[in-house]
């Protein structure tokens, strides 16, 4: 019996053998083909560059495939299709920005696609004096509709969630680089961009400085704004331009500030500014001539150096400036009115002597 026993053991290990050899054989040959779709390399990129692929949300995976196709990204597609189909994916595909590397294979491909984990995109906006531009700019790095964008900017409605006004919102937009979601929409990215100019000026003590000089934020925006528009070359000069603003806001005069006369008539490419165009802007609330105090909203997105120039304002008695007749750039700066005409007089000259109209 005993010997019996010791057969019918060698005879099950022998069996038992086989099969784990049929299995691996199996297993190679069937498995093999899987095993390499999903873990080969199977993206192609320009020069091995990263490629940007923009899912919208109409999006399925038909469409999917031709968004890899007209940028030649696959290698081989209908493995990519057999992966897809193994891991799930297609039935609902997640809108967004995702990058593409060279060399994936396509469990990496899929994988972010599946999840919807979306690779950031960097806006970038510097100064822009009105926020159809800033809706433009915008518009060429999000999915928002540039035109969209730009009347959500427009509409008092729209803007009521956010305590803005059409005239106010330009303020809003601190000019920097961002990082966004592609698919990021027009009420997200305002509020996004309200979160940053909140923490833009609750650092650094500004909100205190501010408070000090008897101004809201938003005066303080309004201001630099200005000071940005007169002197847009030379930022050294902004701490002085904006304490002679300072000043004629405390002795109640106005503003008499020419960048906001060529903001109401939309002219920024005016040299002189004439009688007969403060009086065609008589009617308008930006004209800084005919109207006391500061306009009721930015006429630029001002840099957080404008913003800092006014909150760190040079303190002095100016009250009136005019540009430099050697036109270096810079301004000629008087305490009276009498020394102010000595300076414009000199300009005057100067820009007749050019042809300057």
């Amino acid at each position: 019996m005993p010997r019996k026993s010791n057969t019918s053991s060698r005879f099950r290990w022998l069996w038992g053998l086989a099969a784990g050899a049929i299995l691996a054989i199996l297993l190679g040959v069937f498995g093999w083909p899987w095993y390499r779709a999903l873990e080969k390399p199977n993206t192609r990129t320009p020069q091995g560059h990263p490629v940007s692929l923009f899912v919208r949300d109409t999006c399925d995976f038909e469409d999917l495939i031709v968004l890899l196709r007209q940028q030649d990204i696959l290698i081989r597609e209908q493995d990519f299709r057999r992966i897809a189909t193994l891991m799930q994916y297609g039935p609902d595909i997640k809108p967004g920005h995702y990058l593409i590397r060279d060399s994936m294979s396509n469990r990496d491909l899929i994988t972010p696609l599946r999840q919807g984990h979306q690779d950031p995109v960097r806006v970038t906006f510097t100064r822009l004096r009105h926020t159809d531009r800033l809706a433009a700019k915008v518009a060429t790095k999000l999915s928002v509709d540039s035109a969209g964008l730009a009347f959500f900017l427009r509409q008092p409605d729209s803007l009521l969630q956010f305590d803005l006004t059409p005239e106010t919102a330009l303020g809003a937009f601190l000019p920097n680089t961002y990082e966004f979601w592609w698919n990021t929409n027009e009420c997200q990215f305002v509020k996004r961009m309200l979160q940053e100019r909140d923490r833009f000026w609750q650092a650094e003590g500004r909100l205190e400085k501010a408070g000090e000089m008897g101004l809201t934020p938003e005066q303080v925006t309004v201001l630099a704004s200005i000071v940005e528009e007169e002197q847009n070359a030379l930022p050294d000069e902004w701490p002085t331009i904006a304490g002679l603003y300072l000043n004629r806001l405390r002795k109640g005069m106005p503003l008499e500030a020419d960048p906001t006369i060529k903001f109401a008539m939309g002219r920024f490419d005016l040299k002189r500014v004439y009688l007969s165009y403060i009086e065609e802007t008589a009617d308008s609330p930006f004209n800084t001539y005919r109207n006391p105090g500061l306009p009721p909203g930015p006429i630029c997105t001002p840099s957080p150096r404008g913003i800092d120039a006014v909150l760190n304002a040079q303190d002095h008695d100016y009250l009136f400036m005019c540009a430099k007749a050697d036109f270096s750039g810079y301004h000629a700066f008087a305490v009276s009115h009498q020394e102010h005409i000595r300076n414009r007089n000199l300009y005057t000259a100067a820009l007749n002597r050019r042809g300057i109209r």
